[in-house]
């Protein structure tokens, strides 16, 4: 189970000299035609969780360039940035071709990679890209609910519900990958582990 004391070392203090240099870039890649609120809830979850610099990549509105909530996030294209710490991909992000091209992008990069949303639909679906997925060299974490992880391990959802933790493990061996398995208890598992999680609530299902 984990809790705070699995935490600590996230948390460590952060000395006076340093800079927004200092703590990483993490773009946010998503938001495909009607859906632009997405990447920009991750985004802003980025900034509180610690991000340095936090890019926003909304592929169905190239022309939005601020979040009046959070005027710091910059909306850049994943193409033109470089020295990424991490990327996420899949938030809002639709199925069409212009999505599948950024998952590609994405999935190519040498950063640490957390695929959610309508990216594992798009891996799900094509067994191409779940190759492309399984056959990086960086550390991946898949973020499927329990519909999600149904269709990426081509079974029904009463199968992966009834035994969740094995579940997520097979996630992680068949991708090579970490995967959290959404739910309340969410579990976390890699090829040969797994903890559960008991953070949240209901107010998350909206």
């Amino acid at each position: 189970l984990l809790g705070p004391d699995d935490c600590g070392s996230l948390l460590r203090p952060r000395p006076r000299n340093t800079h927004k240099g200092s703590y990483g870039s993490v773009v946010i890649v998503g938001g495909n035609v009607g859906m632009v609120g997405a990447p920009l809830l991750a985004a802003r979850a980025a900034l509180r969780l610690g991000a340095g610099r936090v890019y926003v990549d909304c592929i169905g509105a190239p022309d939005l360039r601020l979040d009046p909530l959070q005027p710091e996030l910059m909306f850049r294209s994943l193409a033109g940035l470089d020295g990424l710490t991490a990327c996420v991909v899949g938030c809002g992000m639709g199925a069409n071709d212009r999505a599948r091209a950024a998952l590609e992008q994405a999935l190519d990069g040498s950063w640490p990679l957390v695929v959610d949303a309508d990216a594992l639909n798009l891996l799900a679906a094509d067994p191409a890209l779940s190759q492309r997925c399984r056959g990086r060299n960086s550390p991946t974490v898949l973020t499927p609910h329990p519909l999600e992880a149904a269709r990426l391990l081509e079974c029904d959802v009463r199968s992966v519900q009834g035994d969740r933790v094995e579940a997520a493990r097979a996630l992680a061996r068949r991708f090579g990958a970490i995967a959290v398995l959404k739910g309340a208890g969410s579990v976390v598992a890699c090829a040969d582990g797994y903890a559960i999680s008991p953070a949240g609530s209901p107010a998350l299902a909206t």
